[in-house]
C-alpha cells in the first residue's frame, strides 16, 4: 500500500477515507429502497417524522420520546449540545464542531505517540460535565 501524505507532511499507510465514506458497497436492500424513493427525491426530508420516530422507537423498544431525528447530522449536535452542552467532556483530537458549539467545555487530549489509544476504563468524567463526547475514531 502506498503513503499518502497529509496536511502538516505527516504520512497515512491505508485507504484514506472521507468523514462519511464507506469501504464497503451498499447493501442490496439499500439499493432497492433508495431506488424506490427516487419519483420523491426532489424532496427534503421532514425534520421531526413522527412515523419514523415511531417505527425506530418500536424497533429498537425505547419509548418514542427518546428518539431524536432531523434532516443533518450537524444540526442534531447544535441541538443535543444546546441542551445538554453546559459543561462538555471532550477526548481530543475531535470534530472541531463540538468546542465550537459547547457552552464549556474540558478535554482530555489523546497521545499521538500512543496512536491516541485510550482505554475507556482510565476516563475520569469530572463533576458538574453535562455531556461527555466520545470519538470513534474521530468523528462523532
Amino acid at each position: 500500500m502506498t503513503s499518502i501524505h497529509e496536511k502538516g507532511g505527516g504520512t497515512f499507510e491505508g485507504i484514506k477515507l472521507l468523514l462519511c465514506e464507506n469501504p464497503l458497497p451498499p447493501i442490496e436492500e439499500a439499493i432497492a429502497a433508495a431506488q424506490a424513493e427516487v419519483p420523491r427525491s426532489n424532496y427534503y426530508t421532514e425534520p421531526f417524522s413522527e412515523p419514523l420516530r415511531r417505527f425506530i422507537a418500536d424497533s429498537i423498544g425505547v419509548p418514542q420520546r427518546l428518539v431524536h431525528i432531523n434532516a443533518g447530522s450537524e444540526l442534531i449536535l447544535r441541538q443535543v449540545f444546546a441542551r445538554l452542552g453546559q459543561q462538555v467532556h471532550l477526548l481530543t483530537p475531535t470534530y472541531p464542531l463540538f468546542k465550537e458549539i459547547a457552552q464549556r467545555y474540558i478535554d482530555t487530549p489523546l497521545d499521538p505517540d500512543n496512536d491516541f489509544d485510550f482505554d475507556l476504563a482510565d476516563l475520569q468524567i469530572p463533576q458538574g460535565t453535562t455531556l461527555a463526547v466520545i470519538i470513534n475514531p474521530n468523528n462523532p
